[in-house]
């Protein structure tokens, strides 16, 4: 599970940073691959930990509390290309995110900041977490999303309305009159 999850991620990342031109990849096995990052900058992905809390005995229910910790390496902080507008991409990025078809939460950053001055490259971190549930026998509560999941810059449009109908004339929906009618539209590249 924590690999798919790890895997959605760093696909939803590559959608929402594939115009800055940022190597994304997984936290390598040896720290030794680590490497330095390119002119563009790199950001590495990787699992970091869980907490548990028991929320029911029968059937024994947890919460878990799954943290991704996200590495992002680059060689300037203020400009376009820098680590403060990375850093906002990401977080909006994958605010309220949901990795897993089942997962009931989306994901929310709980730490974020400065690490390292290396070389001439600036080194942030940032924690998100993401509230899972964990029910005794049960293994397939969750399911890795469908190939090319959903892209996170879609328009969003809500719309609601309020229709006017003479009494006794329910059934003739066609004769109903557009009172008031709310929309909502948003475009996240916008």
């Amino acid at each position: 599970m924590l690999a798919e999850i790890e895997d959605a991620i760093t696909k939803r990342l590559e959608t929402i940073l594939q115009r800055r031109n940022v190597r994304l990849e997984s936290f390598p096995d040896a720290p030794k691959d680590l490497g330095k990052p390119s002119s563009s900058g790199k950001v590495l992905v990787g699992y970091k930990k869980s907490s548990f809390r028991v929320t029911n005995r029968t059937p024994l229910t947890m919460e878990q509390l799954a943290e991704f910790e996200l590495s992002i390496q680059v060689k300037n902080l203020r400009t376009h290309t820098g680590a403060y507008t990375l850093l906002d991409q990401i977080r909006f990025g994958l605010l309220g995110f949901i990795p897993l078809m089942g997962a009931s939460q989306g994901m929310y950053p709980v730490s974020e900041g400065f690490t390292d001055l290396d070389e001439g490259s600036w080194y942030y971190s940032q924690t998100f977490l993401l509230p899972l549930t964990l029910i005794e026998g049960v293994t397939d509560l969750y399911a890795p999303l469908p190939i090319g999941g959903g892209d996170p810059f879609d328009v969003v449009e809500i719309r609601s309305g309020v229709w006017r109908l003479p009494v006794g004339r329910l059934p003739e929906i066609e004769s109903a009159e557009l009172d008031r009618e709310i929309r909502l539209e948003a475009n996240p590249t916008a």
